[in-house]
């Protein structure tokens, strides 16, 4: 026995040992890896960006961006996001590869004339690496190159790749590999570039991306995207935001001091109100300095001044016995621009002014004769042998006639061009009518700046070639839509901050608002739009019915994605159901004789449509009691019964239709008292009907609610005695609340008394429902004691409201009387907007990224626009 005691013990031990050695191999195998993948880029790299979130970049690139499709249509840009969206399809075929490079910081670096490109990344977990390593060589079709570098093809390019201390490199060029794989080479992260931007390129970012631009101005690139515009020899880090509407940069430049923009280091920043007063309404592009000195600003710039410009300024000083270039300088303040309108070769310059009488004085110094015209001088400038660039090199427009208006001295190249101008500025004809204009400049022009540039690039396409130099590959045109550009900085410290911004806008006759898109259905729709899910790829995507019966799938972009042809008109709410429990959504709704159930791909699911035993009154009700995706789909009929059915389309088993004394019109609602279940029914005379989930009736409540009661709530409790069905009788301004111990209740409310829009919506901050009530023209909003939570007088008829609300935003969106508009009330901020539209809006965060959209039906159009 103590032998046998002594094996055991011994067994324990060994068995402990083994568990502890295999416990210590498998934590050392699970370690992360100690080296960053971003220690192993070469330095010398013209370009640098890096992403946390690959596969949620290339989704909204391929999947939820406006801009990105426009940008798709041009030759040089298009190859790039095809490549893009290949190696999330291949990073994405196998689980573990994918989970490896899921949320991964991937940093991506270009180098060299072509440019080369070399992609790192970390693995999550170094016991992994051998994995990985064949699963990718697997994958990619890879050869052995060396020992450490393999070499891939996709398509007809050669790819190259290593896997080593838990970094992945990649990259088209072998040399590259090599160059990172070799620790004695110069790294990137150790230069003082990166280093003055690290705090800008924060892996926190989705996007981050940085500029070298003294190496990438030597490079073949520049023909295609021209960032040496402003900066040849500085650098430029930010972060990209792609939008579904807008590509938007921020972050900072150091320009060289050498570069023009350096003379604005340190200027004391303007607003940019002040310069939308000499801005025409056929302005399509300008640009504007900001600063505080406009002497101290050539003082930066020696030689400012062309030969030509000397000969000018030298002949103004002899006639006027003064220095008056001096003078002129000192009274010229704040803001110079030059501007260009849709009238091709028209361009100005503005320069602000300290004293008018003093320019005056100037410009008959400085001119040859003067003109009149509508009572403003227009002087003709002394002629020279060159044409004159009066603000060269600042700007470098032609200056050959100039007037004084308002505060502004405006030059033109001759004298129509300014006749034109003054015509619109005097008739308060100015950019900021244009509705378009003004919403994109309120919205994304910085508060101050220094440096302003904005074009619309589908009406400007000399200035759009000056950035970007790209043909397009097709017939369609890639600018038709790309609305706005607009490039600021704002001096920061030793730096520039700098916001680029690039908008899509659809053509709508939406008023201030920016709308990302337009669809033209069939015929008229007269319904609001529904939301749906794509199982598939996790986006939202919209359904629509025209009154030709025509079901529309639309995506998030705005896209048809199939149509399909009813018998009837639908009149229920449209639900999303995964009937079969794996994930995969369908579409249920009823129409008068049917209750269909449609998958993602637009086929009927079998056991549907369901013909019902008579004519609907009343929409589905679909239930879920256990939330277990075992719904129930209740509805009523005219025969006087309400119908119970399971998902797969059959009469629910055990469950007797419920007889009605009178047809029931309204949804069927269902609510849990302490352990109890009970399904809530109200018919036309306003009897109320409690039933179980078998059918059998459970409380004979005598009290009834007003006959043909527009809509009702069961407000829940854990007990019978303050449970009660809430509705709203309009025309005496009283909540009818009966109990389920069968006792009534009237609040009388503070409203006018008539036919009115209730519905119930969550208002306040609590967690308990309320009544929002629309009525003439007034919003009411009130709890279920009577409170009054807020009223509003909106001025107009309104025929029915929807609410929406988030920690920023409480909106209600209502319909007018006569159904052509909608009225959009923002009760937090009290702002008023209207849209043309001729059903209630539907409200959803579409391209999820926590924003809100209202996608508008108007007629046969349906359009999609930001909620602000």
């Amino acid at each position: 026995m103590p032998k046998f005691k002594n094996i055991l013990f011994w067994s324990f031990v060994t068995l402990a040992l083994i568990g502890a050695t295999y416990a210590y191999f498998s934590i050392k195998e699970s370690k992360k890896p100690q080296i960053e993948a971003l220690s192993v880029l070469p330095d010398s790299c013209l370009i640098y960006f890096n992403t946390n979130d690959f596969f949620e970049l290339n989704k909204r690139i391929s999947s939820q961006s406006l801009i990105a499709d426009k940008l798709k249509l041009f030759e040089g840009i298009n190859p790039i996001l095809l490549k893009l969206h290949s190696f999330d399809s291949i990073l994405n075929s196998i689980d573990l590869v994918k989970q490896e490079f899921n949320k991964s910081l991937i940093h991506v670096a270009l180098y060299n004339q072509k440019p080369d490109w070399l992609m790192a990344l970390n693995i999550k977990q170094l016991g992994n690496q051998k994995e990985v390593s064949e699963n990718l060589k697997l994958l990619l079709k890879a050869n052995e190159k060396d020992k450490t570098i393999f070499t891939f093809e996709i398509g007809k390019s050669i790819f190259f790749y290593s896997l080593m201390e838990g970094i992945v490199s990649l990259s088209n060029n072998y040399q590259l590999i090599q160059k990172a794989l070799d620790k004695t080479n110069p790294k990137f992260f150790k230069t003082k570039a990166y280093d003055n931007f690290k705090a800008t390129l924060s892996e926190d970012n989705s996007l981050s991306i940085f500029i070298n631009h003294q190496l990438y101005s030597k490079t073949e690139y520049t023909k295609k995207i021209n960032l040496s515009i402003l900066c040849e020899k500085g650098f430029t880090a930010g972060r990209v935001d792609i939008e579904p509407s807008g590509l938007k940069i921020t972050g900072f430049m150091i320009p060289d001091t050498t570069e023009l923009i350096s003379v604005l280091s340190n200027e004391e920043s303007q607003s940019p109100k002040e310069i939308l007063s000499v801005l025409p309404i056929n302005m399509t592009s300008f640009k504007s300095f900001g600063f505080k000195s406009f002497s101290t600003l050539l003082n930066k710039l020696p030689g400012v001044s062309s030969k030509n410009n000397n000969t000018f300024w030298n002949e103004v000083n002899d006639v006027s016995m003064y220095n008056l270039k001096r003078e002129f300088d000192a009274n010229t303040k704040n803001h110079l621009i030059s501007f260009e309108t849709a009238i091709t070769g028209q361009n100005y310059v503005a320069a602000q002014i300290k004293d008018t009488l003093k320019a005056n004085e100037h410009l008959k110094y400085m001119s040859d004769s003067v003109f009149t015209d509508s009572e403003l001088r227009i002087f003709q400038l002394k002629k020279t042998r060159e044409p004159l660039h009066l603000f060269a090199p600042i700007l470098e427009n032609r200056t050959q006639f100039a007037c004084i208006f308002n505060s502004y001295l405006l030059l033109a190249n001759n004298k129509e061009d300014m006749q034109s101008l003054l015509g619109n500025l005097t008739h308060d004809l100015l950019a900021i009518k244009n509705e378009s204009f003004n919403y994109y400049r309120n919205q994304h022009f910085p508060d101050v700046y220094n440096y302003l540039f904005y074009t619309s690039p589908n009406a400007n396409r000399q200035n759009n070639e000056l950035f970007f130099k790209f043909k397009s590959l097709l017939s369609k045109d890639p600018y038709e839509t790309l609305k706005h550009f607009s490039f600021s900085l704002i001096n920061d410290a030793n730096a520039f901050k700098f916001r680029l911004h690039l908008m899509n806008e659809a053509v709508s006759t939406a008023q201030d608002q920016n709308v990302l898109w337009t669809l033209k259905l069939d015929t008229l729709a007269t319904k609001k739009a529904c939301s749906f899910v794509n199982h598939i790829s996790g986006e939202n995507e919209i359904i629509i019915q025209d009154e030709k019966n025509r079901l529309y799938l639309i995506n998030a972009k705005g896209t048809v994605l199939w149509t399909k042809i009813l018998d009837e008109k639908i009149v229920s709410e449209i639900y999303l159901v995964d009937i079969f429990k794996n994930n995969k959504h369908q579409m249920l709704f009823n129409t008068k004789n049917h209750i269909y159930l449609i998958d993602r791909n637009g086929n009927y699911v079998k056991g549907y449509p369901i013909d019902l035993p008579a004519e609907a009154t009343s929409q589905i009700s679909l239930l879920d009691y256990d939330n277990d995706k075992d719904y129930r789909i209740f509805i009523a009929c005219r025969d006087n019964s309400i119908y119970n059915y399971n998902p797969h389309g059959m009469a629910q088993e055990g469950f007797m239709p419920v007889k009605t004394e009178h047809e029931v019109a309204l949804p069927i609602q269902y609510v849990k008292v302490g352990k109890s279940d009970y399904l809530v029914a109200l018919d036309k005379e306003g009897k109320i009907y409690t039933f179980s989930r078998k059918g059998q009736m459970r409380i004979g409540l005598k009290n009834r609610t007003l006959a043909n009661c527009p809509s009702f709530y069961v407000d829940a409790t854990n007990n019978l005695s303050t449970t009660n069905l809430v509705c709203v009788d309009d025309k005496s301004g009283l909540i009818n609340k009966i109990s389920f111990v069968d006792k009534k209740e009237l609040i009388k409310l503070n409203m006018e008394h008539g036919n009115a829009d209730v519905k119930y919506e969550l208002v306040d901050d609590n967690r308990d429902m309320d009544i929002l009530i629309t009525i003439n023209g007034d919003l009411l909003a009130y709890n279920f004691n009577g409170d009054l939570l807020f009223e509003k007088n909106t001025g107009a008829e309104l025929s029915q409201t929807s609410y929406s609300n988030d920690e920023s935003h409480s909106i209600c969106y209502s319909l007018n009387g006569d159904k052509t508009e909608i009225i959009i009330n923002d009760i937090l901020k009290q702002k008023t907007k209207k849209l043309k539209g001729i059903a209630l809006p539907l409200v959803c965060n579409l391209f999820s990224d926590n924003k809100k959209y209202l996608i508008i039906t108007n007629g046969n159009q349906l359009s999609c626009i930001p909620v602000d």
